[in-house]
């Protein structure tokens, strides 16, 4: 049975970064009270249907579906979910639908490059915000 985090929702852009994140809270069985994703085309992949990394050397191995679709992943796991008319975060419209969103926190997973604008910073809602990269050794928001 999975945990449902009351208290968070999840902002999902249609990215590599989004499916791993979608998987990895799939495979831990801790999911997100709602999730909103942004509209548009989902990249497509060309390689191995499964990645394994053992990141730091422990033997932990995680696995990932590159061509596994953040919406394939969390739709039928997560009842509120929904897709935003635009994927415009800055959007005053947008903005709305997150500020009404479940929860005070918001794992955020948008279009690179998009900076948050002062009246979604200002929405009510805390924004964590992760970077792929297993630092020191991998940096920036695509390492992964």
């Amino acid at each position: 049975m999975p945990t449902i985090l009351a208290d968070v929702a999840f902002l999902a852009a249609p990215t590599f970064r989004s499916r791993a994140y979608a998987q990895a809270m799939s495979a831990s069985a801790i999911l997100p009270a709602a999730v909103l994703f942004l509209p548009g085309d989902d990249p497509v992949w060309r390689g191995p249907d499964e990645v394994s990394l053992d990141l730091v050397g422990d033997g932990h191995v995680s696995v990932f579906h590159p061509a596994e679709t953040a919406w394939e992943t969390l739709g039928p796991l997560v009842a509120d979910r929904r897709t935003l008319a635009d994927a415009d975060v800055n959007n005053p419209d947008i903005v709305a639908v997150i500020a009404d969103a479940p929860g005070d926190t918001i794992v955020y997973s948008g279009l690179g490059g998009v900076i948050l604008g002062k009246a979604l910073l200002g929405c009510g809602k805390r924004f964590l915000h992760i970077h792929g990269g297993y630092a020191p050794r991998y940096r920036g928001s695509t390492a992964f």
